[in-house]
């Protein structure tokens, strides 16, 4: 892994505590009650609309207003869901008059192959940072059953729509609503970390969120080209491992 080119240390100051590993944390802020949703007509199809794409921005703290109705974004229904392309979900004006994409459902081959890389054949606890419409939160509870799933999205929008869906597929991971760029830590310690959106640089917090071991995988980018996915493992004093 190390040869690779890939190390990230702890901030400075913060070796001490990066070497004591995960430690547990309150309860997480900002988890939605299940109970307190409307039903979503669109909840038998998880990938209608799905967001949280690798060229995605609902991870961290900058959704705004988006405008998240698979209706008014694109009307692709089942046909669209099972193409094997990005679709876009969710639109913020763009200062202009118009409309840009900020959120994309992941190309399906594309997160298969995420998944894939992440190794889940030992049933890890894995925490998602991009819950987008649930897709792939929906395929890591089908591998390894609800209770080793946690997934986090900064719109509270999507999280509830997510979990509608979710929900009518009888699917129940843990889902909450918050800045993905903190983590989740009232649920660490994790094995697995993915991270469906993009990001220009690894938050030390997951670090601090992972096992000893364990893996993260993220886009991250940079600037405003395509980035590039990052596999790296959790060593007692850094994150280090290869792009993909």
């Amino acid at each position: 892994w190390a040869a690779a080119g890939i190390a990230i240390p702890p901030p400075a100051g913060d070796a001490e505590r990066a070497a004591a590993g995960p430690r547990r944390a309150a309860a997480p802020t900002g988890v939605v009650d299940p109970g307190a949703l409307p039903a979503d007509p669109g909840a038998a199809d998880p990938g209608h609309g799905r967001d949280a794409g690798p060229d995605s921005r609902s991870g961290a703290d900058t959704a705004g207003d988006a405008v998240t109705d698979p209706g008014t974004v694109i009307d692709a229904g089942l046909a669209g869901a099972y193409r094997d392309e990005a679709l876009v979900t969710a639109l913020l004006p763009d200062g202009h008059g118009g409309l840009a994409a900020v959120s994309s459902s992941t190309q399906p081959s594309l997160m298969v192959g995420m998944l894939d890389a992440l190794d889940l054949g030992n049933h890890p606890q894995v925490l998602e940072i991009g819950t987008g419409t649930g897709y792939n939160a929906a395929l890591m509870c089908h591998v390894l059953g609800d209770a080793a799933v946690c997934s986090i999205d900064v719109d509270p929008v999507l999280v509830d729509t997510a979990r509608a869906r979710l929900d009518g597929l009888g699917y129940h991971p843990l889902l909450a609503v918050g800045d993905g760029r903190a983590g989740l830590p009232g649920r660490a310690p994790y094995d697995r970390i993915i991270a469906t959106c993009a990001f220009p640089e690894v938050p030390w917090a997951w670090a601090e969120q992972l096992e000893v071991g364990g893996l993260v995988l993220v886009d991250v980018k940079v600037g405003l080209l395509a980035g590039t996915l990052a596999l790296l493992r959790r060593t007692p004093d850094r994150l280090e491992g290869r792009f993909l």
